[in-house]
């Protein structure tokens, strides 16, 4: 009979404790984000590239030019008259980088000569000529470049040599 009344008494705990479990309240957790952010800007800089150069030219005793085109999806080198290109010819560039979309303003300018190394005084008259100047907006990576060439007019029985001058590049960051 003991055991009868321990069973039940059991059973009767049981029957009544069960519902005060249920009613204990479960564990709650929660969790967010948000996003962090930086914004870096660029300094605004324009640097020299590679040099435009015109290669080894031949002269012969009738006068002739050579061209090196600044577009880089056109032909790269052309000559006419008594001036042949042989080879090496590249344009020349200038590499800037600024704040993406933001506008700047730039502009070419060169010696209307390029100078014999000698010092002789012979020389080589040059017009140059640019693409990708101007004012613009900078790409949304933050580069730009600026591809630089020009002609030269080689002389009737041009001096043989090397002839030199220099391309400036002035940019206006806005």
């Amino acid at each position: 009979m003991r055991y009868t009344v321990y069973a039940a008494a059991l059973a009767a705990t049981t029957a009544f404790a069960t519902p005060a479990f249920a009613q204990v309240a479960a564990p709650t957790s929660g969790s967010a984000e948000i996003q962090s952010r930086a914004l870096i800007l660029q300094p605004a800089t324009i640097v020299a590239g590679n040099r435009l150069d015109f290669g080894t030219v031949v002269a012969s005793n009738a006068a002739g030019t050579v061209t090196v085109n600044p577009d880089p999806n056109g032909i790269l080198v052309s000559d006419t008259g008594g001036a042949t290109a042989v080879t090496g010819a590249s344009r020349g560039t200038f590499n800037g980088n600024g704040t993406p979309d933001s506008e700047v303003s730039v502009t070419v300018t060169w010696d209307s000569n390029l100078l014999h190394s000698s010092g002789s005084g012979d020389f080589l008259a040059f017009a140059g000529s640019s693409y990708g100047a101007g004012t613009f907006n900078i790409r949304p990576d933050g580069l730009f470049t600026v591809f630089v060439g020009g002609q030269i007019d080689v002389k009737a029985g041009q001096a043989p040599g090397e002839y030199t001058g220099k391309v400036y590049v002035d940019a206006q960051f806005q």
